[in-house]
C-alpha cells in the first residue's frame, strides 16, 4: 500500500513515530483486506492487530517525514506477504479476490435536452471523471485523451450500440483490457427542482457477454449537478469493483483440477503459454501429461471455478474455450486464429 499517512502526537517525537508507524501499518493492512473483499463482508474481517501485522508484514519505507513538538507526520509505503494475508483471510472464513484486472477504458456518454455527447464539449459527465483520481485497485480505469483522433475511432452512438469493432479499436489504442460505456441521462424533478441522473453502465470484457447495470441517483438539497456527477462516478467505481470481486472470489475448499489442451506449432509457443499459465495466482500446480509436436495436455490445479480460471487466463492474453468435438478445454494465445 502506498501513500499511507501518519500524523501522531506523543510526549516526544520518538514515541510519536513508534506509535504512528504501528497505527499506519494496521490501517494499511485493514485497507488491503477491504480492497480484496466484498463490502458486505467487511464487518467480518479479522482485526488488524499488531500481532496480525507482524505475521503478514514484509517491509515498509518512509517516503516523507517531519518531526516537531511531539508530533510526527509521515507518508509510508507498506508491503505485506501475499500468502500470509491469504492465510489470515482464509482463517477468518471471509472469501476474497486478489486477481487484478488490466486497465479498462471508461467512455462517459451524456444525454441531456435531446443531445448525446461523448467527445463534444461541454460534457459535464466526462468532466466529472477527469476531476477524480482514477481507481488503481482491482479494477483500474483509464480515460481517453478526448483528442481529434478519438472522434474517428468511435462515436457516442456507436459506443451506446456496442459496436464491437469500434470498441475493440479504441480499447487497443489505449491498451485497455475492456471498455466500460457509462451512459448518464440528466433529469430534473419538476416538484423539487433537484437534478437526478439515470445511469446505464455496460461493461465489455474479452470473451464475455456485455454486462449492464442501471441505477438512479438523486441530488440532495444543497448539491449541484457537478456534485451529483462526482457522487455518481464514485458509486460506479464501487459497483465495478464489487462486481469484479464477486466474479473472482476465492472460497474455502474451491481447489480443483482440470485437463487442458494447448495447441502448439513451436517449442517457443508452448513455453510462452506455460509461463503465462503458471503466472496466474489461482493456478497452484501444472503437470504436463503429454507433449507432442502439435499439442500439450496439461493437468491444471487451480482455485475457483473454470469460469474464474478462464477470466484469469484472459488477463494473460490466453483464450480458454470448451471444444465440444474434443470434450476438453483448450487454451491458446488470443492472437492465434
Amino acid at each position: 500500500m502506498t501513500d499511507v499517512a501518519v500524523d501522531e502526537r506523543a510526549n516526544d517525537e520518538v514515541a510519536a513515530k513508534s506509535t504512528g508507524i504501528a497505527k499506519a501499518q494496521r490501517n494499511a493492512l485493514r485497507k488491503l483486506m477491504e480492497r480484496m473483499t466484498l463490502r458486505a463482508d467487511h464487518p467480518r474481517l479479522p482485526e488488524a492487530t499488531d500481532d496480525v501485522v507482524s505475521r503478514t508484514l514484509r517491509d515498509f519505507v518512509v517516503t516523507e517525514e517531519k518531526f516537531g513538538g511531539g508530533r510526527y507526520i509521515a507518508t509510508l509505503s507498506v508491503r505485506f506477504n501475499p500468502e500470509d494475508v491469504r492465510e489470515v483471510l482464509r482463517g477468518s472464513g471471509v472469501p476474497f479476490a486478489e486477481i487484478q484486472s488490466r486497465p479498462n477504458l471508461m467512455l462517459p456518454v451524456y444525454q441531456s435536452a435531446g443531445s448525446t455527447l461523448l467527445w463534444d464539449e461541454p460534457n459535464p459527465w466526462f468532466d466529472a471523471w477527469l476531476r477524480r483520481d482514477l481507481p488503481t485497485g482491482l479494477v483500474p480505469l483509464t480515460l481517453p485523451l478526448r483528442d481529434l483522433s478519438d472522434i474517428s475511432e468511435i462515436t457516442a452512438e456507436q459506443a451506446l450500440a456496442g459496436d464491437e469493432g469500434r470498441l475493440r479499436s479504441i480499447a487497443e489504442k489505449y491498451k485497455g483490457f475492456g471498455v466500460v460505456v457509462a451512459l448518464a441521462k440528466h433529469r430534473v424533478d419538476p416538484a423539487g427542482k433537484l437534478p437526478s441522473l439515470e445511469v446505464a453502465m455496460t461493461t465489455y470484457l474479452p470473451g464475455e457477454a456485455a454486462r449492464v447495470t442501471t441505477r438512479g441517483f438523486q441530488a440532495r438539497e444543497g448539491t449541484d449537478l457537478d456534485g451529483l456527477f462526482d457522487l455518481t462516478a464514485d458509486e460506479l467505481v464501487i459497483e465495478l469493483e464489487e462486481a469484479w470481486k464477486r466474479d473472482n472470489l476465492e472460497r474455502a475448499g474451491s481447489q480443483q483440477q482440470i485437463r487442458v489442451l494447448v495447441p502448439v506449432s513451436r517449442l517457443s509457443d508452448w513455453l510462452d503459454v506455460k509461463r503465462k499459465m503458471s503466472s496466474v495466482p489461482s493456478v497452484k500446480g501444472m503437470n504436463v501429461a503429454r507433449l507432442s509436436v502439435r499439442e500439450a495436455e496439461v493437468d491444471l490445479t487451480f482455485l475457483g471455478e473454470p469460469e474464474q480460471l478462464r477470466r484469469a487466463l484472459a488477463l494473460k492474453d490466453l483464450d480458454m474455450t470448451y471444444a465440444e468435438d474434443k470434450s476438453a478445454w483448450v487454451v491458446r494465445p488470443r492472437s492465434a486464429e
